[in-house]
């Protein structure tokens, strides 16, 4: 009788061990599980945290530099930047003509930027606006990377200027105090269609009461 009774507790204990292994021994085993997926996850983390040092000791260095040439500058090179991007009147019909299988232009050449920039050692991000086809803004989390963005930018053929840090910046070549010039016109041209515009509106206000 005991020799049964212990004989019962051996296979109740074995099949309570079978059911509290089985759950993991399932998991390992289970053919859902994306080992490539996990792998390169494990490589991306190894990754960043190898790149740390070096990307601090960039950091340190371009703050150095900053502060060599702006004895004054108190600031962090290591802050975000964005800056606006504007396209040459040609650049996007010409885009267009050359691919017009692309339905959104703008998209395009900003994928194609942030690819060449991503395999160049800068990650960026760019953002359309709305009703401005011919316009992005672009960040950059590494603030002291910024200066060879725009390096990178002004030398793209579809750019016209970028404006960064209360600056333009126009690409190699261009004449710049043609275009100040030009847009201290244009400001003025719109100056005075605005000013002509209230004039007439109050004068047409003045027959309305009469």
């Amino acid at each position: 009788m005991k020799r049964s009774v212990w004989i019962s507790i051996a296979l109740l204990l074995v099949v309570l061990a079978s059911s509290l292994v089985w759950p993991a021994a399932a998991w390992l085993n289970s053919k859902d599980i994306d080992y490539e997926a996990v792998e390169k996850a494990w490589e991306t983390g190894d990754m960043d945290e190898e790149l740390k040092p070096e990307v601090d000791l960039m950091h340190k260095r371009r703050q150095t530099e900053e502060r060599q040439k702006r004895p004054n500058f108190v600031g962090d090179v290591g802050i975000p930047q964005t800056m606006l991007i504007l396209f040459k009147d040609s650049a996007l019909p010409d885009f267009v003509r050359l691919y017009p299988e692309i339905p959104d232009p703008t998209h395009a050449i900003a994928e194609m930027w942030k690819s060449m920039l991503f395999n160049g050692g800068i990650e960026a991000e760019f953002f359309e606006l709305n009703e401005a086809p011919d316009k992005l803004l672009v960040k950059v989390q590494r603030g002291w990377l910024a200066e060879d963005l725009v390096d990178f930018l002004v030398n793209q053929e579809q750019v016209k200027e970028v404006l960064w840090d209360y600056e333009t910046y126009y690409p190699p070549g261009t004449d710049e105090a043609a275009m100040e010039k030009e847009k201290e016109r244009l400001r003025q041209e719109a100056i005075a269609k605005e000013k002509l515009k209230q004039k007439k509106k109050k004068k047409k206000a003045a027959k309305t009461e009469l």
